[in-house]
């Protein structure tokens, strides 16, 4: 069977060397023109992403760009960069915001945040997620809010996200931008 050119393709980001774990999958959505990297060649791995930045992600990842979406949150206006993405994300019922109208315009999002989005992401595109894997529980589980539980454990359990060390998720931890290639990789991976 021929690998397919994007399989093979490698980026030249020259700061790949401390987040080994997540460079195949940065090099793939790289190849694929779902991210990018910034100046000199550098991916920055380890700064953390913003609600916006990773709502682009899935939404281009997930081939769900709506340029009729509308949203309806009071913080994202409707001339910026991101608009697109979160009004396509709000009427996929992808995204949900942090309360009070608002989507949380600027916030890192956080490590379930990100999980029950790429959950919502693969029921809507009919991504087949074993149900029988058994679900090892984190030590930190009553920490999950319960919104995001059904998407970790699930996730968690078709081996899309791992904990991070010592067997604790973090939910409420900020996620990098390693951390959200490599989870968003595994779930785009199962994509027919």
């Amino acid at each position: 069977e021929e690998n397919s050119p994007i399989e093979e393709a490698k980026t030249d980001f020259t700061d790949l060397d401390n987040v080994k774990w997540a460079e195949e999958a940065i090099s793939v959505l790289a190849a694929r023109g779902i991210i990018n990297g910034r100046e000199n060649r550098r991916f920055y791995p380890e700064d953390k992403i913003s609600r916006e930045e990773f709502t682009k992600l899935i939404i281009c990842a997930f081939n769900l760009e709506d340029e009729n979406a509308r949203s309806e949150f009071s913080d994202v206006d409707k001339n910026a960069w991101y608009y697109k993405y979160v009004a396509s994300g709000e009427k996929n019922g992808i995204i949900n915001g942090t309360g009070d109208g608002l989507f949380g315009v600027g916030a890192p999002i956080t490590r379930e945040e990100l999980a029950a989005m790429i959950y919502r992401c693969a029921a809507l595109k009919g991504i087949e997620l074993s149900a029988d894997a058994e679900y090892l529980p984190f030590d930190d589980d009553e920490a999950i809010s319960e919104y995001a539980r059904e998407a970790v454990e699930s996730l968690a359990k078709n081996k899309v996200i791992n904990g991070m060390g010592a067997n604790m998720f973090m939910p409420a931890e900020s996620c990098t931008r390693a951390q959200a290639a490599k989870m968003l990789y595994e779930v785009c991976r199962r994509m027919s």
